[in-house]
């Protein structure tokens, strides 16, 4: 398997797909200026980008703080069990529980 720096020719192209490795035929795909070989690789690509972006937790909205409430008022749910299931910071939720957010 090359290196990055193999995978590209003196006039910095890629030669490669960034994916598979595998050698581009007459159609070349590309997503956030990434040279790949195919579709089936294009939507690996796009996969791994999404996920690597949910992991990011949303920012704290006035919904998000009344729903915070709600739950702790209504469930028996920790301030981490909390910001799991609104995907949200857990020093947030606490702030929302006790008003200091609004």
């Amino acid at each position: 398997m090359p290196n990055s720096s193999e995978s590209f020719r003196s006039s910095g192209r890629a030669t490669r797909c960034a994916v598979c490795d595998g050698k581009f035929g007459l159609v070349r795909y590309y997503s956030w200026r990434t040279p790949l070989c195919s579709k089936k690789c294009l939507d690996r690509f796009r996969a791994r980008r999404a996920s690597d972006c949910s992991w990011l937790p949303q920012p704290m909205t006035q919904a998000l703080g009344a729903e915070a409430r709600r739950l702790h008022r209504t469930t028996n749910l920790s301030n981490g069990d909390i910001a799991l299931q609104l995907n949200v910071d857990g020093g947030r939720v606490s702030e929302a529980i006790n008003g200091m957010w609004h």
